[in-house]
């Protein structure tokens, strides 16, 4: 559905609509289907990839000041562009697969179940602030008045609300598996540095500043990456 938004074919403003209509049915399944640690490695190795694609693309995002050179360079790389924001939807389907796994693993507590609802809620707000600014910033070259309202709306709904959630939901699931003593040592405490990212990248957001989301989200994903790589190894033991 993004290349056909970025083609012309589905209308830019129908597109979070659309992935929304997706959504519903197919999570329940997809969370049946990734049930194992296969999940969370598909979540590193989904993660490592959209985070090289947004490295592609960055003059496009906030590390760039200028709005106007942020829009010019979506304008004309729209195929990589959108290619990026592909990813980041995958990405963001595979930390709800990642959450689910792990809460297997700690169920008996409410904690964890809070965790993993609060994680699950964010993940319609982020796809639909991922692909409302996916398709209004490369639909066939954006007016700057578009490109900032898509903007706005990513760090609204992205930036700020969803990884608010997703933020929370890990942050609870940590908790929960240090006191179950699921995760101790060093993967707890990287978990614990991976959620003070997670909250400095939605301050970053409420105060609009670009730069610093830029920084905060880079050291989220530096952060986050490794620590689901040690959740992998940690669910092949007992």
């Amino acid at each position: 559905m993004l290349f056909a938004c970025a083609g012309g074919a589905i209308a830019p403003e129908r597109f979070p609509l659309l992935v929304g209509s997706v959504l519903v049915p197919v999570f329940p399944l997809l969370l049946v289907a990734a049930s194992g640690r296969s999940a969370v490695a598909a979540a590193v190795l989904v993660h490592a990839a959209a985070s090289v694609a947004l490295l592609a693309v960055a003059p496009g995002t906030a590390a760039e000041p200028s709005v106007e050179a942020r829009r010019l360079f979506v304008a004309a790389h729209a195929g990589a562009w959108t290619l990026a924001w592909t990813l980041w939807s995958l990405s963001s389907l595979s930390y709800g697969a990642l959450l689910a796994v792990w809460w297997s693993r700690v169920r008996g507590s409410r904690l964890a179940l809070l965790g993993l609802s609060a994680g699950i809620a964010g993940l319609p707000l982020d796809l639909a602030g991922e692909s409302a600014c996916a398709a209004l910033m490369a639909g066939g070259g954006a007016s700057a008045e578009a490109f900032a309202s898509a903007e706005g709306t990513f760090r609204l709904a992205s930036a700020l609300a969803a990884n608010g959630l997703y933020t929370a939901g890990g942050a609870a699931l940590t908790i929960a598996s240090a006191r179950s003593g699921f995760l101790r040592g060093p993967v707890l405490v990287l978990g614990g540095t991976v959620w003070v990212a997670g909250l400095a990248l939605s301050i970053a957001a409420v105060v609009g500043s670009g730069g610093a989301m830029t920084a905060s989200g880079a050291a989220l994903m530096a952060l986050f990456i490794p620590f689901a790589a040690g959740l992998w190894l940690r669910l092949g033991r007992p």
